[in-house]
Order: C-alpha cells, then structure tokens, then sequence
C-alpha cells in the first residue's frame, strides 16, 4: 500500500492536460499516462495489449484510474486491486501471464480487469476533470506494453449491407475458413444486391438454374439494336465484364480495323475461346483500348462470388470487424441459410481462441434433430456453455440474430441474444470485456449474412426503392414511386390504400396557397376525418374534426417550411416544423382510414404509421418466412438480366412466404408481382396462380382468407374462407396479364407488367382489389380473427416487388422454428420432400403429420434403392383421416410410377398409374396396402435384369384442384398411420439334398 501512495505522489506530478505522456519511473514500476482532456459524460475506455518475456514471476502490470483512486495490480499469477491507496479486492489469474488490461468507466461505475475478464468494480461520483489512466510495468524487459488506448465511452455505430460487390478488406478480417462476396451481376438495378457468404458446400445460384445457355460469344456482348455498334447487353462473369467494359460502350476497332456498324463489329468479336482481342471503345467522348480474351460465356447468369482472402477450406467459418474498445451495445445482424449447418454472431472477440459467441444449431448438429440456441464462451479454445435452449431453423430461410450487451457492475454484466424480435437466451458473465464482432457458420451448406448493424441508428421510412431506373421505368414505377400511389378526387389528393389507428402525413408548406392535411376519413372528403388546415392568407391555422373546428392557433405563424398532423390514439397533434402548433383530445376518436391532402405534390407527401409496413426488399428479408420453394434475388429477364427482384420458383410444387408479423383487427396485404422469363428461348409460364391469404395461422394459407388471382390457367379469380369457395369471377379486369393481351400497354402486359393485388377485410367485409379495380366482395357473418399474410404459387415462377401490410395492431416480427424433427429408422425417413411430414413412432405404429400446408406431405420408405428382383413385394397397413390425400410414387428406368391410395385421379400425371389397392379409402380404418413390384415392373420392363426400384415414398404430387396448396386436402395437421411395413425378399431357391 506505501508503494501504491508513492505511485499516485508520483503521478500526480505528471502533466495532468497532455493526450499522451511518455513513460516515467514511479515506485517499483515504470508508468505510462493518457488522458482525455474532453472527457464523455458516459466515461471511458482504456485497452491495453501486454507482452511477457520469460515467466509472469519475473514480472508485475498495473492499470491506474486517477481520477477514481482505482488501481488493478497483477503478477506471478495473482491480482490486487486498491482504491485510495488500500487493497479492496484480491485473487488467481487464470492465466500467469494476461495477454492485457482493461478499464470501463461509466457514468455511475468503473471496471478494472485482465486476462479476458472483470476483476474488479466500484461506485463513482461524476467526474468533471479530464479522465486519465495510466499503465505500469516492470522496470527491466519481463513485460512490455504492446499498446495502449484510451477512447471516450460513446454509443457504438456501425452498419454494412455489403452494397459494394468488391469486397473491402479493410473493414472484414476473415480468421477461419471460406468467404466470398456473393452479389448481382449489376447491382445498380437489384433488390438487396449482395450479401457475405460462408461457404462449404457450393453457393447455388437458384436464379440461374434451368434458364441459361453455354456457347462461345467471345467477349460475352449483345450490341443495340441501332446502326452503331454499342454495347447494349453484358454477361456476367464474362471477358467483356471482367475488363470493365459498361453498358454504353461503342466499339471502334477490333484489332486495330475500323468498325462503323453492328454488321462490321459482329463477326470480328466472335472468335474461338481462348484467343485474344483488342479493343478500341469510345466512352463519354474519350477513346481507349481494351484487351480480351475470347472465353465461353454463360447468358442469363444473374450472381458471382468474389473470394476473401485468405480463402481457405474448414469446418468453421470466422470473419471480424469492428475495434477492440467495442462494449455495451445491440449488435443485429441477417442470415440466409442453405443447409442445416449453423451460424451464429460471434461478439466480445480478443482473439481467435478468445471471444463469445451465440450459436444457433441446425438439425443435423443436435440429438433432438431440430436444433438448439447456444451461448457460449471461448476462452484458450475452450468452449463453454452459458445458456442453452431447443430451436430449430428452417433451411433456405431469414432470419435476424441480435447480442444485446449491458451491464456496468460485476455479476451484472449481461448478454441478451435475439432472434428476429424474440428473446431467445441470456446469461450473465464478467467476462463480457471489450472486443471486437464477427460473424461465425460451421458446415454442411452455406450461411449468407445481410444488414449488419450495431447501435440502433433512425432508420428513414421508406420512400421508395434505390433505383433511380425503377422510379423512372414506366412499367415499375406504378409501385416504386410513391406519388403513384395517391388519386385525385378534383379537390383533394387520396392515398389509395388505408391507414388503419395512427398516423402522421406531412407535407411542404406552400406559398400564397392554402394547404389541407387529413387523417382518419371514412369517405374522400376533408369534413369526414381530422383535418390541419393552413389557410393561403395570414389567417390562423384550424385543426378541424368532420368539417368542425375543435382547434385554433391564435398567432397565424405561417412561417414553417414543413406541416404535419400527426394522431396517436385519441390524440390529435398539428406540428409545424416538428413544433407542436395545435393539440386536440377526441373523447371519440374516428375510425376512418383515408389519409388526404390538398395544395401539396404527392410525391412531396410522407406518410408514416406504425400499423404499416412497406418493403421493397432491399434489405434481407428477415420479415418473412420461407414455407416453400427456393426465394432469393433473381432475374425476371433472362434475355435482360440486369434487373433483379426478390422471387421465388418451384417448377414442381408450392412456392410460399409467410410474414411473421401478426395483424390484429381490420388488415390489409398488397401485393405487386409478376411471373418470372424461364429460360433464354423467351419462354414462360404462363402468368397465372398468384395467391394473397390473410388472417390466416401461418402454418396453413387455407386457415385464413386466400384469393387465388388467375387461377385454372388465368381463367378465374376465386376467394377462399378457410379453405372453402365464397366467391369467384371470370371478369378480364380480375385476372393477370397475359402474352394475348400483350396489345394493351406495357403496364398491364405480361412481359413487362406488375400485377397489384389488394386483399382486405374490414369488419364483416372482405374485398379482393386487382390494379385499383374492385373485383371481389364477401359479407362475413363471423369475421375472422387477426392472424398472417401470405404470398404464394405452385409450380410456378413468383417475383415480388413490393409488399405493403396495413392492420389495426401490427405485430413485430416472430420467428417461424422447425418444429419437425428428423427421423430416420428402418423402415421410414422424413428427410424427403420439403421435410415438413412429422413423424412419431408409437408401439409398432408410426402417426405421419404434415406440419405445414399442402407440399409433397411425404416419407420415403426403406430401403430407398433395391431390386424387384430381391424385394418382389410391398405391403403396409395404412389408416387415412379424410383430409389425408396420399400416394405411393416409385421409380424405376427413370419412370415414375404411381399406386393410387387416397389421392385425387390426377389426369395430368406424367407417369404411369398403376392399378389402385382394392378397398383403400380415407375413412378412419386400417387398411391393408400389398403391391407386386415384380409383376408391375416387368409388365413395363419385361427385357431388365435387374428391375431397381429408388425412392420409394408415399406422397402427394397432384395438384387438382390446389392441392399443393392444401386446398381440398392435406392441410396442416392432415395425418395418417402406418404400421407392419415389409419389404418381402424373394423366396431363397430350394436345395437338393441326396439320400443316404
């Protein structure tokens, strides 16, 4: 304790104002001092980085709080701390020798620590001076002060949403494994364009698959269609991308010959692959010359991986960022998985050995075969677990972790971890010590992190879409402007869609021009809601209610550039300028959702509600789940790739999203898509089967409302009230475009058009909207209750460019889990399909469960590949209940076979039907199934040996009537049962024997 005073005597006599001193001998150590001379009302930081030479007895460090009296004394592995000169505090080192130091003052606190842990803390009073710590050594060589910082504790801020597809290697550190930005081939006119991705297994490029061609181009370009010859069209990954060449290009000379046209440039550009060329091209004005090599070129292909190096193959992936004196904050990040690995969101990093993570496990990784949330600390290597928790994610969807770290007192140090709005794990540990973040994925597949935030910084409402070519395209700025999404009435402009509770518009302040703001209107008039009105004269302002005034500012202050009326509850709030101007309480507030205004642009008009989400999808899209089918940003245009949406194919079964957020009371979904180019011969399919559900479980899209917009082949539209018909029309104005109505404008063609789809239900009423028109109604005796919205198709091609969800009450965003594990026994297995068939095994019996609407609802039976020959015969008992619609496919010489059992008469099946088991019905009994394999086969193919049967699986691949929907059938919760499976091996031949 004398050598401590005589510490601080010594110190105090240093320069209490310098940034920085250089070390000075003090006591029995030798000390280092910085300072603060603005010192942050929340305190500070201090990191220190120390290297030991020989053995941690040879040597001691210290870190010194001046203004607090605080000291941490460490050496020959034990620590001691002291306030004012006297031991408060003492204990082991984990380690002998601490890699480093650490100091945390807060407004009310001060840690002190080492070795990766909090050591000790006490009370402060508020400071006023500087802040100053200083670090202390051993005099001689045994310890070494690597570095030392010293920063004010301020809020920690930092976003990356990956927009760059260069990779930028400043900013993310990969420490383990392989990472790659994944992004559009042209980002300027995509959805959400790029993405980090840890990768394992290959990184799909969903988009591409099925709709390219390969063949030599040469440089990968298709000119315009002018006299010139410029470059109208790029390939991805191609010579002519790889060398920078840009849309807009014209090219001169083709090794060295002068080229005047698209006729003289075409045939010099082709060339056999391999073989180079050099360009002359003219870009705004100015000439230069480029060197190729002619390569096969891949059109149509929409995504590329740039590597991060170092690039190398391992389990485990780790990439950081971020500073060492990171600490108390919401770190928030989006994931895409592909696969059933893990990911996970590592925090608190020191050092590849020394960090926290909080990892979420997929089936494959656990015992339960669902999955499982883990915190975790990593100290040496180490791993151990703070808390853990059952829960399982769905291959191929979104989701959005989050850490939340907090606390300023030993035992109170707290790591909340998140998924999407919902706390999923918490623990408390004093080693939750400054560091930096990273992002963790442990194979099989791919993990694709989005939108990395830490800190919660104000997000702006959206306004629209970051294309300037989106808001200017005529066919894509219906839904991408927001000034198209207002209507004149001759007086007043109206939003077209409805703001249900509060809400707050704002607008510019005209000149010498009256302006008129309105909330809550039940019909299109100002006298029906609450209206802000700023007369064009010096008049004063009024706050009137249907038409009444109930408010006036007596002082006429026309002086604001900007007017907002704002309602939250029953009350009502005129701003100018963001200054409150007039406030009234309605005892009765309005029920009315039409929001107006008069003498403003509507493009200069904003609209905000909290009831309200619209979503561009320029972010990941961690508010919605994936039930089917493989989403992702795709291109709509194959033979113009540039342009990329968030969309979703199954060109075999269902293809659906569910929104995680609830919607309570009177709701509303909309929608803007559009079916997707197929493949390079312009090909499609055609626009059709565009479903909307609403209200609905977000397990079952037939629990709620659903209309299916174009259904049988874009002959009809039909609304649904859990899952029963309630209303349908042929009228042209309710269905999609098509390539017949490819004479009308562009806007309303299928080529090029977006379909706007509105499904609301407002009291007893339900309304289905196409375009603004009005194409469907039904009264609701028993109104349904609040519940999700869902977008949807089956086989199909879906691109969603917007969608706008409106309620009374609008839920934050929940997490959809697995709640389907895998099994896997002798005689069955759910790991086929989309893996949403549960199954459960009692006594002998197994109860098969399809946990989601509609899909494949299948199990594959064992063994999945044999011979007829050795197995000839198949037979089960099965039991259906009568919402099972199930079938027993197989395949054999690559024919698909197919033996009726309770599914539907599937005129359109593309295989073959053999005769149906005689008395098998979907009646609550146990039946018995027996099928002669050998016999069926060889009736077909009578010249094969061998006879292999693969996959045999009992399923659903019909979908009449909407089946793959689970309309009519297979709905979530549709079960049957299973029991006394055998696969019959063929009698062994008989063997002589001779008599003695």
């Amino acid at each position: 304790m004398r050598s401590s005073r005589r510490i601080w005597r010594a110190l105090l006599l240093m320069s209490v104002g310098a940034a920085t001193a250089g070390p000075s001998p003090a006591g029995d150590l030798w000390w280092q001092k910085r300072s603060l001379d603005r010192p942050s009302p929340e305190g500070y930081i201090a990191i220190v980085a120390l290297e030991w030479a020989g053995t941690a007895a040879d040597g001691q460090a210290a870190i010194a709080c001046g203004a607090e009296g605080v000291e941490l004394r460490i050496g020959a592995g034990q620590w001691a701390a002291f306030v004012a000169g006297k031991e408060a505090a003492k204990g082991s080192l984990d380690a002998a020798a601490p890699a480093g130091l650490f100091a945390k003052r807060t407004a009310s606190a001060l840690l002190v620590g080492a070795n990766g842990r909090w050591l000790f803390g006490c009370p402060v009073k508020k400071l006023d001076g500087p802040h100053e710590v200083a670090v202390g050594k051993s005099q001689g060589a045994s310890v070494k002060v690597k570095s030392f910082r010293l920063v004010r504790r301020e809020p920690v801020r930092f976003e990356d949403s990956f927009p760059d597809p260069v990779p930028p290697t400043e900013v993310w550190a990969p420490v383990s494994g392989r990472w790659a930005r994944s992004s559009m081939a042209y980002s300027d006119k995509s959805a959400n364009p790029a993405e980090l991705a840890a990768i394992f297994d290959r990184l799909e490029d969903v988009a591409s698959r099925g709709r390219t061609r390969e063949y030599t181009v040469g440089i990968g370009v298709h000119l315009g269609e002018g006299y010139l010859p410029q470059i109208a069209g790029i390939a991805n990954d191609s010579p002519a991308e790889r060398a920078g060449l840009r849309l807009g290009d014209i090219i001169r000379e083709v090794d060295g010959t002068r080229v005047r046209s698209i006729a003289e440039a075409t045939p010099l550009l082709q060339g056999d692959a391999g073989k180079p060329v050099t360009l002359t091209i003219e870009r705004s004005g100015n000439t230069q010359k480029v060197e190729l090599t002619r390569d096969v070129v891949v059109w149509g292909k929409s995504k590329r991986q740039v590597p991060i190096e170092p690039f190398r193959q391992d389990s485990a992936a780790l990439i950081v960022t971020g500073q060492v004196y990171w600490t108390d904050y919401h770190y928030r990040a989006a994931v895409r998985t592909q696969g059933v690995g893990a990911v996970g969101l590592v925090f608190a990093y020191l050092g590849p050995r020394d960090y926290h993570v909080f990892r979420w496990l997929g089936a494959d990784k656990v015992l339960n075969h669902r999955g499982q949330w883990l915190l975790e600390r990593v100290r040496g290597g180490r791993r151990e677990v703070l808390a853990e928790r059952d829960g399982g994610f769905h291959p191929n969807d979104f989701f959005a972790l989050a850490v939340e770290i907090e606390g300023d007192a030993l035992g109170q140090l707290t790591a909340s971890c998140y998924v999407d709005s919902e706390a999923v794990l918490a623990a408390s540990d004093d080693a939750l010590v400054p560091g930096r973040i990273g992002l963790w994925a442990e194979a099989p597949g791919v993990a694709c992190f989005d939108d990395v935030r830490v800190g919660e910084p104000t997000r702006a409402a959206t306004r629209g879409t970051r294309s300037y070519e989106q808001l200017t395209d005529p066919t894509m700025r219906y839904w991408a402007d927001p000034g198209y999404q207002w209507e004149y009435s001759g007086i007043q402009h109206w939003y077209k869609a409805p703001f249900y509770g509060d809400a707050a518009i704002t607008a510019p302040v005209p000149r010498r021009q009256r302006l008129a703001l309105t909330l809550s209107a039940s019909a299109r008039g100002a006298e029906t809601g609450y209206t802000f009105i700023l007369p064009e004269d010096e008049g004063p302002a009024l706050l009137q209610r249907l038409g009444k005034t109930v408010a006036r500012e007596i002082r006429g202050n026309h002086d604001g550039k900007r007017a907002t009326l704002s309602r939250e509850g029953n009350r009502i709030v005129a701003y100018l300028d963001a200054k409150p101007c007039l406030d009234y309480a309605d005892p009765k507030p309005l029920a009315g959702t039409l929001v107006g205004a008069s003498g403003a642009v509507p493009a200069e008009i904003q609209v905000t509600s909290p009831n309200v989400v619209e979503d561009y999808f320029n972010n990941c899209p961690t508010d919605w789940h994936v039930i089917a089918g493989q989403w992702d940003v795709m291109n709509r245009w194959v033979c113009n790739p540039t342009w990329s949406f968030f969309a979703g194919r199954d060109d075999d079964g269902l293809l659906a999203i569910w929104g995680k957020r609830r919607l309570e009371g009177d709701c509303s979904v909309e929608v803007d898509a559009a079916v997707m180019m197929m493949n390079l011969g312009g090909g499609y399919q055609n626009m059709r089967d565009v479903g909307v559900s609403l209200c609905a479980d977000r397990r079952d899209l037939t629990s709620g409302y659903a209309v299916i917009v174009g259904a049988y082949q874009n002959e009809r539209t039909i609304l649904y009230r859990r899952g029963k018909q309630v209303a349908s029309t042929t009228s042209i104005r309710a269905l999609l475009p098509t390539l017949r109505a490819y004479q009308r404008d562009e806007l309303h063609s299928q080529h090029r058009g977006w379909a706007h789809i509105r499904l609301a239900k407002e009291g007893k009423n339900v309304r289905v909207y196409v375009w603004d028109n009005l194409v469907l109604t039904h009264e609701d005796p028993d109104p349904l209750p609040g519940g999700h919205a869902a977008i949807w198709s089956v086989q199909n091609g879906l691109t969603v460019a917007k969608v706008r969800l409106a309620a009374e009450k609008l839920g934050p965003p929940k997490p959809v889990l697995r709640d389907c594990a895998t099994f896997a026994d002798a005689s069955l297995t759910n790991d086929c399909g989309n893996g949403d068939a549960a199954i459960a095994a009692r006594g002998g019996e197994y109860e098969i469960t399809n946990t989601a609407s509609g899909g494949p609802f299948a199990v594959a039976l064992r063994p999945r590949v044999f011979s007829a020959f050795d197995y000839p015969t198949l037979s089960f008992d099965i039991k259906f209940t009568p919402d099972a619609r199930i079938d027993l496919y197989l395949t054999c010489q690559s024919t698909l076979y197919r033996i009726p059992l309770s599914g539907p008469a599937d005129a359109s099946f593309q295989g073959r039907t053999l005769p149906k088991p005689a008395g098998v019905e979907a009646d609550g009994r146990w039946h018995r199934v027996t099928v002669d394999l050998l016999a069926e086969l060889r009736k077909h193919h009578s010249a094969d040996k061998l006879l292999m049967v693969w996959e045999p699986v009992l399923a659903n691949y019909s979908n009449q009537r909407y089946l793959l929907a689970g309309f009519g059938g297979n709905a979530a919760g549709a079960r049957y049962w299973l029991r006394s499976i055998t696969f019959a091996p063929a009698p062994k031949p008989a063997q002589l024997t001779s008599a003695r």
